[in-house]
């Protein structure tokens, strides 16, 4: 009872507004660096948080069908290994 409540006020408060707001300005400003190789590490970083984030809220890390999910480990690798891996990748943009 409590919860709905709370998720109830967070919707009509202008806090709630900018929460979503952010968090869809930064995917999108996330998956658009990514695009075009500005600082891809960082992004790439970012990104692997925010899908982390996700899937921890939903549940999904916790469930053993996580693991042949398409959504989970292919997604969860590729940002590990570009997050991870060389710092001077193709196409990307440098100074």
């Amino acid at each position: 009872m409590g919860r709905s409540r709370y998720n109830d006020g967070m919707q009509r408060s202008a806090a709630g507004g900018l929460r979503v707001l952010s968090c869809v300005m930064g995917g999108f400003l996330t998956g658009a660096a990514l695009l075009v190789g500005f600082r891809p590490r960082v992004a790439a970083f970012v990104a692997l948080l925010m899908v982390i984030n996700f899937h921890f809220a939903m549940g999904l890390l916790f469930q053993l069908a996580y693991l042949t999910n398409g959504y989970g480990p292919p997604v969860v690798g590729s940002l590990a290994a570009l997050a991870l891996g060389p710092a001077r990748l193709p196409f990307s943009v440098h100074r």
